[in-house]
């Protein structure tokens, strides 16, 4: 066998075992807001990543080279996990059950979300305290009535994928 040739059989494998992607597999956006979503599905199981940015005030933190800063604004990552209805046709439509920590871990939240080719709803199944937010006396109630009140009373989001 030729040299290149077996290069590029090498390359084809690659690139194809690592070509598991879900058809709503993006970056989604909650609309006027800076809250975005990363969806990577691969079979039944689904992960989303989510990223905001949060004011900050007081807060030190070291860098990674031990310096100390103050913060005034913190990247807030969030990742909820679960699992989806596999699509059998590029128009099918996803429901995925996911669960999460969210508020910096205070919280965990439990997600509905349907993907269809006309938009991407979420829904609050669930926010309640984990074993560090009843440790620090944090009201995960109260957060997510502010969450509603922020989106008219509603418990339900529709996303845009951007990406």
């Amino acid at each position: 066998m030729k040299k290149s040739t077996f290069k590029g059989l090498i390359a084809m494998a690659v690139c194809n075992s690592a070509a598991a992607a879900g058809i709503y597999d993006g970056i989604y956006q909650l609309p006027n807001s800076q809250e975005f979503y990363s969806v990577h599905q691969s079979g039944s199981g689904m992960i989303v990543g989510g990223f905001s940015v949060s004011p900050a005030s007081g807060i030190n933190s070291l860098l990674r080279n031990g310096q100390l800063f103050t913060i005034t604004k913190a990247n807030i990552w969030d990742l909820f996990s679960g699992s989806a209805s596999v699509p059998t046709t590029p128009s099918s439509i996803v429901t995925a059950n996911l669960q999460g920590e969210v508020d910096y871990g205070a919280c965990s939240a439990s997600i509905n979300v349907v993907f269809s080719p006309s938009g991407t709803t979420v829904r609050y199944t669930g926010y309640t305290q984990t074993s560090a937010g009843v440790a620090q006396g944090v009201n995960c109630s109260a957060i997510f009535n502010s969450i509603l009140s922020r989106n008219g009373g509603l418990n339900t989001f529709n996303f845009v994928r951007i990406f």
